[in-house]
């Protein structure tokens, strides 16, 4: 049997399901296949950053994630058993988000909560259907499944580290493997640990991590494999449990597991995100980047992934853009995955190297490197930025030069960096984020201290991009002061917010045709 969709998208994680979602929200007919008939238990992404939960409300999804996940109020550095340092974190992004935290919330609750949203549009997860063929036909892609070959117009490669679909197109992965291996478990602990934070030890020799989750004393516990386990494949919990206890020097019980595993970490990155003869074949999330798990960055990474990509093989599906447009996913992409991984790549080093001077110098600065960050604001509003991916831009994108070319600001906000967080009063007059402006599926035209009729007027020089643009006004009002300062001013002006809450540009309102012109050239 053979069926055909217009989107095809292989592996039910995080950036797959993602994909799928914001596929679907925009009418494309998507299907969804994964190997596994049942979605996994283990949960290898441990925490939600903010630029994730701005994305999820755009979905109106955050309040789910925020019920069911955890915020991250401290961070406790021990060495050998004693209290090195403790940072509070409770708002450490004030003001540079609606959610200035971090927020302990497992991959698999994360993916249930991406399952129910796809659900409601209408699209099942196909599970047990393992890729076993794929044929590049130029203008399609066929792909054997299970008993059937699938046809596709496009599809979207989300099956992880060990993905069929990149091994099939020979692309390299290049990079390597860290030298010691990791375990990894879901338990309970009870100890000197706080439920509501992140107790980290690290010694010459060893480190473990106790992430604190939602549930009743519920841990994710993470440390380095010791040489005696050698290369078993496996462990007891008791085992880990044992370890973890000697290894941090705390006197702490692990208890009651839902699952333990060992593991072996990567970092690696393609060359290339588009691929295929006629380029109709993506790579996202762990298919295309695997690094580190310092910062917590591979789940969020492959969500912006689906993100950045959705809305523009949209626009082609529909007939709306053509397939160039599709080139800006690995030209905004690529530059934030090799970001990534080198830095990620560095601080693990550093954070778990054996060598005496550099393990030496870890527990001599580590604690003072952060409390230094944390207490000069400009320092911490780095971090937060870096951590919790909303300082993640575009400027140097072809889209941003594409804007500025026709015209827009350079600065404050520039085009290609992320809408800024501000807020204003809303119709009950409490306070809402500049972001839920930005709701829609397609383009937000934000007109600053525009009339009704300085509104029409730039209505009208957008004839044929009416369907792509939702509309709204701001009002330079003392009670939209935070928003319009976050916004660059009160200064009467045009913004255009593409669908993934990244800026297109900000025209004077006088420009408005330059601006769409710009526009029309993008998704020529």
């Amino acid at each position: 049997m053979q069926r055909r969709c217009e989107v095809l998208v292989v592996g039910a994680g995080p950036s797959g399901l993602t994909t799928a979602l914001q596929l679907a929200r925009r009418g494309v007919r998507v299907r969804i296949v994964d190997r596994n008939r049942a979605p996994s238990r283990e949960s290898r992404a441990a925490v939600v950053h903010a630029r994730t939960l701005e994305l999820l409300q755009q979905l109106g999804l955050a309040k789910r994630a925020l019920a069911q996940g955890r915020p991250l109020s401290r961070l406790r550095i021990v060495q050998r058993g004693r209290v090195r340092a403790e940072f509070m974190l409770e708002g450490v992004g004030a003001g540079l988000s609606e959610f200035p935290f971090v927020l302990a919330l497992g991959q698999d609750r994360t993916e249930a909560i991406l399952l129910d949203a796809l659900r409601e549009h209408g699209v099942l997860v196909e599970r047990g259907c393992e890729v076993v063929s794929l044929d590049d036909l130029g203008e399609r892609v066929r792909l054997g499944v299970r008993h059937e070959a699938i046809e596709c117009d496009w599809l979207c490669a989300c099956d992880g580290a060990s993905s069929f679909v990149r091994h099939a197109l020979g692309i390299p992965f290049a990079g390597g493997s860290y030298e010691h291996r990791f375990y990894l478990a879901d338990c309970r602990v009870d100890g000197p640990v706080p439920a509501d934070g992140a107790t980290i030890c690290p010694d010459r020799r060893s480190l473990v991590g106790f992430i604190g989750m939602a549930g009743d004393r519920r841990f994710r516990v993470i440390g380095k494999v010791p040489p005696e386990l050698g290369d078993s494949p496996d462990a007891s919990f008791e085992t880990i449990s044992a370890i973890a206890a000697r290894d941090s020097r705390l006197p702490v019980s692990l208890s009651n597991p839902s699952w333990t595993s060992l593991y072996r970490l990567h970092h690696r990155a393609v060359d290339r995100v588009r691929a295929g003869r006629s380029g109709r074949i993506f790579l996202l999330g762990d298919a295309a980047h695997v690094h580190s798990p310092v910062g917590g960055q591979g789940m969020n990474t492959g969500i912006q992934d689906a993100t950045n990509l959705a809305w523009k093989l949209a626009l082609v599906v529909r007939g709306r853009a053509s397939a160039t447009l599709l080139d800006t996913f690995g030209d905004e992409r690529i530059p934030v995955m090799r970001t990534l991984l080198s830095t990620t790549d560095r601080f693990f080093t550093f954070a778990t190297t054996e060598r005496a001077v550099p393990a030496a110098l870890r527990s001599l600065l580590l604690g003072r490197l952060l409390a230094t960050v944390l207490r000069f604001r400009s320092l911490r509003e780095r971090a937060f930025g870096a951590i919790s991916q909303i300082g993640i831009h575009y400027r140097r994108g072809s889209l941003a030069q594409e804007a500025l070319r026709g015209g827009a600001r350079t600065t404050n906000p520039a085009p290609g960096e992320r809408l800024p967080f501000g807020q204003f009063a809303g119709g009950d007059a409490a306070p809402r984020s500049v972001m839920e402006l930005a709701d829609g599926p397609w383009f937000t035209a934000i007109l600053v201290g525009a009339s009704e009729q300085e509104q029409s007027k730039a209505q009208g020089e957008a004839e044929g991009l009416e369907p792509l643009l939702a509309w709204r006004r701001l009002a330079t009002i003392e009670a939209n002061a935070d928003a319009l300062r976050a916004l660059g001013g009160a200064a009467p002006r045009l913004m255009l917010v593409r669908p993934d809450l990244h800026l297109f540009g900000v025209w004077a309102l006088s420009e408005a045709r330059r601006a769409f012109d710009a526009l029309r050239r993008a998704l020529r």
